[in-house]
């Protein structure tokens, strides 16, 4: 299992339930992704999230992310960094 690490920046008043955003993330990830599990902390304005995937590819990571702050208007504005 490998670990991937990306952060997520959006609007400083803004900060996302840590719960909420991992079911986003789940609901957005394929099969293929080779996710096992979510992890998401969550600030103003920045959310950490930690991925354990079968292989280390950073890029599934970062279009999960891109998926799911597409798919969501709540999370206008925000962005994988």
């Amino acid at each position: 299992m490998h670990l991937v690490r990306i952060t997520l920046a959006g609007p400083a008043r803004s900060q996302p339930h840590t719960a909420t955003f991992t079911d986003l993330l789940w609901l957005h990830a394929r099969p293929e992704d080779g996710i096992q599990h979510i992890r998401v902390a969550a600030s103003p304005g920045r959310v950490n999230a930690i991925f354990f995937l079968t292989e280390p590819d950073v890029e599934i990571v970062s279009d999960l992310a891109r998926r799911a702050i597409l798919a969501s208007p709540g999370l206008a504005g925000w962005a994988a960094t």
